[in-house]
């Protein structure tokens, strides 16, 4: 009879099969077995070691404590809140004891119905008697010795002798039963534990001359075993490999049907909370800074509405004549110019810590102060920004053309910056449907006008007294006037940062030595001094700002001279 191919491999396959099934029952029976004694090892034996083990030093704390209240009732000077407190631990020790020995006895109970050789029963029935013998024991102890305190405690100095007879013989053969019984366990608990993994090794050993029967094709069977059992967790380390580098899109593709496949979804489940998290962060991040981001996500409850008075710094810039400059764009060229601009504007404020509250239209607001920045750093790390601008927005300015595609020579970017420091409500402002992480108050409106003001003045930035004063040494600034703002009553001296402390040129240092000398005559009402100090001060600096604008307002002052002049001038505008 002719048996095709097809039928030998049939057959071969059954045979390797059925070869392999009864592998596969023996392993998973002798497995089981090691499981279950190590079960038993790690749930009853360890903790009965443990128990015996804290028996041993709770048994000891009890014997220091009786030797205290030995102590106390023998002293002259007894002190009953310290004998109290050691009979309470006393007591106390006692009950660790009772409580350890009867879990180490339910612990016994329930090896006795696992253990499987006659031998390991015969030891546990020791450890039993042992165990019982250390109760009553322990009981002897406790009764002897809680009748001779209370002698002690009743004034019978005849008992004294009663302790060294009684007490230090029965502590002394307490000690030695419970650490008889403690060196029991732990040898039962490590031979258990060695005929455990003699156990484990043995099944390894009979499991491998048990597959090498299976020859060439049952070691291939076992190498494709061992390849999908390595393989899933080499691609879930890869996979860990790769979200720590910042590759959120790792994903993982396991064909097995075990823990590891469990461990892949856990990680690839993961990995898209992370992805959903991260892009969240970020596109929240282009509204909100990431630090509030951040704060939110941490803890939620501080997105409940509410705000607190802080000390900030408010910075506020705007483009210089945007009107005029969006005449002459188109709506798309606008758009990707004031992108482009509000992005690289934003780069000294983000450098110097400082938070982007908001960008209305070509404005920028922002704000440094607490939690972000320390209230010693806040104002001088705002006129740096604002230093730190005004260099940037020049390098802006000649790169506007390429980045719109129009040559236009007369498109020139620059802008005005008010920098205000005082007290503000900080917090999350707004409706039930929509809030803002915002401030509000005089200082932030101050800083909106300071910033129209430098209109006035032809500069570039003004800050206010209080900033002035916070910043330190950090920039150099000339005093530019004493005004106050419209929709204001308080007078405001007002600054113009020049350069960062200690940087200001010799030119620099010579105009602002002669304009406060100017505006010193001005405030004194000195017409004709503060016109020739102004004067002087634009031979210096022809484009001099401040001082057109007063040489301008001396013209005003003399053809309708003031009645009460107190140095202040008061803006009519914004």
């Amino acid at each position: 009879m002719r048996i095709s191919i097809g039928a030998k491999i049939f057959a071969m396959a059954l045979l390797l099969l059925a070869l392999m099934a009864g592998i596969s029952l023996f392993s998973s029976l002798k497995m089981d077995a090691v499981a279950d004694e190590m079960e038993v090892l790690a749930g009853i034996y360890l903790p009965l070691l443990e128990d015996v083990t804290d028996v041993e030093k709770a048994v000891l704390e009890q014997e220091i404590e009786l030797g205290r209240l030995r102590l106390l009732y023998d002293s002259p000077n007894r002190d009953s809140p310290t004998i109290e407190a050691a009979q309470e631990a006393f007591g106390r020790y006692s009950r660790q004891v009772d409580g350890h020995l009867e879990h180490a006895a339910a612990l016994l109970a329930q090896a006795r119905g696992r253990v499987y050789t006659s031998e390991g029963a015969g030891e546990l029935g020791e450890i039993t008697v042992r165990l019982e013998l250390v109760r009553r024991e322990q009981a002897d102890f406790e009764d002897h010795a809680q009748r001779l305190l209370a002698a002690k405690a009743a004034g019978n100095t005849a008992v004294r002798d009663a302790f060294a007879e009684i007490i230090d013989p029965e502590e002394a053969e307490f000690d030695r039963a419970v650490d008889e019984l403690r060196r029991q366990v732990a040898m039962f608990s490590q031979r258990s534990s060695i005929e455990t993994r003699g156990e484990e090794r043995r099944l390894r050993t009979l499991s491998g001359l048990t597959t090498a029967l299976a020859t060439v094709i049952g070691l291939m069977f076992a190498g494709l075993i061992a390849l999908g059992l390595v393989r899933p967790i080499r691609a879930v380390l890869a996979g860990m490999e790769r979200i720590r580098g910042g590759d959120l899109d790792a994903h993982i593709e396991v064909g097995t049907r075990d823990e590891t496949r469990m461990l892949a979804r856990g990680f690839n489940a993961m990995a898209d909370e992370l992805k959903i998290k991260q892009r969240i962060k970020d596109t929240f991040g282009q509204y909100v800074d990431p630090r509030i981001v951040e704060d939110l996500i941490r803890d939620p409850r501080l997105a409940a509405p509410g705000g607190e008075r802080r000390d900030m710094t408010v910075f506020f810039s705007d483009i210089a004549g945007f009107t005029q400059i969006g005449e002459r764009l188109t709506p798309t060229a606008l758009v990707s110019m004031i992108n482009a601009y509000l992005t690289e504007l934003s780069h000294p404020i983000q450098e110097q810590d400082g938070v982007v509250d908001k960008f209305i239209g070509d404005a920028i607001m922002a704000y440094w102060g607490p939690p972000f920045v320390a209230p010693d750093e806040q104002a001088a790390k705002a006129c740096r920004a604002a230093l730190a601008s005004l260099e940037l927005v020049g390098e802006f300015s000649r790169r506007v053309p390429e980045l719109i595609g129009i040559r236009d020579k007369e498109l020139a970017i620059d802008i005005r910056i008010g920098i205000a420091t005082g007290s503000c409500v900080v917090g999350n402002i707004g409706s039930d449907v929509r809030q803002n992480y915002t401030l509000m108050g005089d200082t932030v409106n101050l800083g909106s006008r300071l910033e129209g003001a430098c209109k006035v003045y032809g500069i570039r930035v003004l800050i206010d007294e209080e900033t002035r004063i916070r910043a330190g040494g950090a920039v150099e600034v000339r005093e530019i006037d004493k005004l106050v703002v419209k929709g204001k009553d308080e007078p405001v001296r007002v600054f113009q940062p020049l350069a960062l402390g200690g940087r200001l040129d010799e030119a620099g240092q010579r105009l602002k030595q002669r304009f406060e000398e100017a505006l010193s005559a001005w405030r004194a009402g000195d017409w004709a001094a503060a016109e020739a100090g102004f004067r002087q001060c634009l031979e210096l600096a022809p484009d001099d700002g401040p001082s057109r604008t007063f040489l301008s307002r001396l013209d005003q002052i003399r053809a309708a001279p003031p009645q009460d002049w107190d140095g202040v001038w008061r803006l009519q505008t914004k």
